[in-house]
């Protein structure tokens, strides 16, 4: 975590999207309730539409419905689109 925590405060975008290829997403999910709100908008931000699903997917109820609410709507639609069917329904 001080790996992602470093890239996300020395904003490095570039290597934090990077670094996030190789991270699993229930791994992310792990960790998830450690991050403010921000860092987790930063990371959804920063991963591929497949793997933002995945992540927000296996978010805590609380921690998911914070980063959908901060969402910018055309990324939200990309991501419910990579979204398996039930898990976007239960966030619509």
């Amino acid at each position: 975590m001080s790996t992602i925590r470093d890239l996300i405060s020395e904003s490095i975008e570039i290597n934090l999207a990077e670094f996030l290829k190789n991270v699993h997403s229930a791994d992310l999910a792990e960790i998830a309730s450690e991050l403010s709100k921000n860092e987790l908008l930063l990371i959804v931000k920063n991963l591929s539409f497949p793997k933002a699903s995945r992540f927000i997917s296996e978010l805590e109820k609380e921690d998911r419905r914070d980063i959908l609410e901060h969402i910018m709507l055309d990324h939200l639609a990309n991501i419910l689109e990579e979204m398996e069917t039930d898990d976007a329904a239960d966030i619509l």
